[in-house]
């Protein structure tokens, strides 16, 4: 099974080496790695090509360039648009992943062959120094119908997620352009369709609190997609009371 691995890249120069490197590193063998070249002003390519170069025979790897910045919406979805793999997982290239951590989110989906999504837990750099976490077996539980759904909109995040593709294609599910906050609308559209997922215990996920990042710096743009966010937040109960009535 083909796991595609979705990263946007943009002014990481900083941590860039140390997320490819956890992806490089994975012990689960078919994966394909996609980077997203959102016109990043610094070095992030120039490093990121060293690594590609280092692990050019561990998995196959594709860059795309836009030609202008898109943001990071715009980034996943053109990682989406060619990624081949029966699933999807995106990773912020601010951040890393555990060595074993495709290995032990997929392990949910070989038990469970017609599970939709798997998520693992994260835990942010401060607690953990971004030590390596080692779990030998999985522990899990499984979710469906609306249990799946209350469970999958508790969290805002899109990174650490195992997806289904054929899930996401069926239901034409996207990223909104132009916008922050774009994991919270993007998880309203998983949600209202989805029926089964797998809930990981295991920490999967390294997180990293980068203040430079554009969440962390305010403008009037993040007070505009704050308001649109809950309009389409708003929208989505609305509409799925009215599904349940």
């Amino acid at each position: 099974m083909l796991v595609g691995i979705i990263i946007p890249i943009y002014n990481v120069e900083e941590y860039i080496e140390e997320c490819l490197e956890s992806v490089f590193q994975q012990t689960y063998p078919h994966i394909e790695v996609i980077l997203v070249n959102d016109c990043t002003p610094d070095n992030s390519m120039k490093i990121a090509n060293t690594i590609i170069s280092k692990y050019k025979d561990k998995f196959p790897t594709t860059i795309i360039n836009h030609e202008q910045n898109k943001g990071l919406s715009e980034a996943r979805n053109s990682g989406m648009k060619i990624a081949k793999g029966e699933y999807i997982y995106f990773i912020d290239s601010d951040d890393k992943i555990t060595h074993n951590a495709i290995e032990l989110l997929t392990s949910v989906v070989f038990q469970h062959k017609d599970i939709e999504i798997v998520e693992g837990e994260y835990t942010r750099e401060y607690e953990s120094n971004f030590q390596t976490i080692v779990c030998k077996k999985p522990t899990f539980d499984v979710y469906t119908g609306y249990n799946s759904r209350n469970l999958f909109l508790c969290s805002h995040y899109a990174w650490n997620i195992l997806f289904k593709s054929s899930f996401v294609q069926q239901y034409s599910i996207h990223f909104i352009p132009e916008i922050l906050y774009e994991d919270v609308p993007f998880r309203c559209s998983i949600d209202k369709h989805l029926s089964k997922m797998g809930k990981l215990q295991d920490i999967t996920y390294f997180y990293r609190n980068n203040k430079e990042s554009i969440c962390n710096k305010l403008t009037p743009k993040h007070f505009e997609s704050r308001i649109q966010v809950l309009q389409i937040i708003e929208n989505y109960i609305s509409t799925s009371k009215t599904d349940q009535a």
